[in-house]
């Protein structure tokens, strides 16, 4: 499989003085190229780190490599929000959403009591014919009726949630991680900003844009959503790879001329309560450092002078899409050659074919629960 190459030059010098002192380069929107989607994609993606790829190192370099090559902005051992997934942060949607569901509910309810009147009958002159039938349908529109109310609950107790609640932030001088609910920010008198375009630095081979902004005056607060089960191994802690991606946007952030993101804040997909994560100097620092330590390992890669280390802890291998083992028959494999990847084929105990994307790429057998259960080897 050809590897993509990755180009970024830049003064160490000049990347040490920004460093130490505030940025103020004002932030450049990408301008539009002639070149199609794709080619554009694949380049932009060789010349710039993007931030995902970089929080994704403190969780697996080799998973952050995929992820950049990929183009991925989800993490790939994080489950994705369910298909009828109910609007949260906005007030707006969170009425309409709750106007429909609630139209529905009536629907249904209204079903239901014309379908209550041939059932009774039915049982009154004992016709199967009559009983079976609307039986079968009044327990689905009860299923129907269910789900719907649930909906209804949960949209408005989050409406109630952001019609009642006060003006609260964290004090801009906070250091320690703090909760913190989405809808205190916005009375508090911050605006949410969302940026289509990615933020570049200058210097730096980094570019990202957070999934909000919160703004109001000289302050820019870098939001982002997870669809993890939780923010932390416990209550008040967030995952390494969320302080370093609300870092990275610091960082992107204060690139404008008068600008401070003194904390970040991280939410899970269905709840506006979240943490406020402080961002020191010294957060902004390690992220200058990553960034850089990333590029010298996709140049070495470049070289073939290096790979990427697996993670530290390989149980972060486990659960991730990336090293999951996938059934590989003769079409696909065929498939994956035409489209230029090196197949890296391995075996169970029946010498079944499989196959996994991280396999593919870094030529091993990732410790993936269902590999470790498989006990699987390399194919001849």
């Amino acid at each position: 499989m050809s590897k993509p190459t990755f180009e970024f030059e830049f003064d160490p010098e000049e990347l040490k003085r920004v460093s130490r002192s505030d940025s103020t380069a004002p932030v450049e929107e990408p301008k539009p190229s002639k070149l199609d989607d794709e080619d554009r994609g694949g380049r932009a993606a060789s010349r710039r780190i993007s931030v995902h790829a970089l929080g994704q190192m403190a969780f697996c370099p080799r998973s952050a490599v995929l992820a950049l090559e990929r183009g991925d902005q989800e993490d790939p051992e994080e489950q994705l929000p369910r298909l009828d997934y109910l609007p949260n942060f906005d007030l707006a949607r969170i009425e309409e959403s709750l106007k429909v569901q609630v139209r529905w509910l009536l629907v249904a309810v209204t079903f239901l009591v014309m379908l209550l009147v041939p059932l009774v009958f039915g049982m009154w002159w004992g016709e199967p014919l009559v009983i079976y039938p609307s039986l079968g349908i009044v327990v689905g529109l009860l299923w129907w009726i269910a789900n719907l109310a649930e909906d209804v609950l949960i949209l408005s107790q989050r409406r109630h949630a952001a019609l009642n609640a006060t003006a609260k932030e964290p004090s801009p001088r906070i250091d320690a991680v703090q909760e913190i609910s989405w809808w205190e920010m916005i009375r508090a008198g911050f605006e949410p900003a969302k940026y289509e375009r990615p933020f570049q630095h200058p210097l730096l081979p980094l570019e990202g844009s957070p999934w909000r902004v919160l703004q109001r005056d000289s302050l820019r607060i870098p939001v982002v959503r997870s669809n993890a089960q939780r923010l932390g191994n416990r209550k008040g802690e967030v995952f390494e790879k969320h302080c370093m991606r609300l870092a990275a946007y610091a960082v992107l952030l204060e690139t404008t001329d008068h600008v401070q993101s003194p904390y970040g804040l991280v939410f899970l997909n269905d709840d506006h309560r979240g943490l406020a994560v402080p961002i020191t100097q010294h957060d902004k620092d390690s992220v200058h450092e990553a960034a850089e330590r990333f590029r010298l390992l996709l140049k070495q890669m470049d070289a073939g002078e290096a790979e990427p280390a697996r993670p530290e802890n390989e149980s972060h291998c486990r659960t991730c899409p990336y090293g999951q083992p996938v059934h590989l028959n003769d079409s696909e494999e065929s498939q994956l050659n035409a489209d230029g990847q090196d197949v890296f084929v391995i075996l169970d105990h029946s010498d079944r074919r499989f196959h996994s994307n991280c396999g593919n790429r870094f030529r091993w057998i990732p410790p993936h629960a269902k590999a470790m259960h498989r006990q699987f080897r390399v194919g001849d």
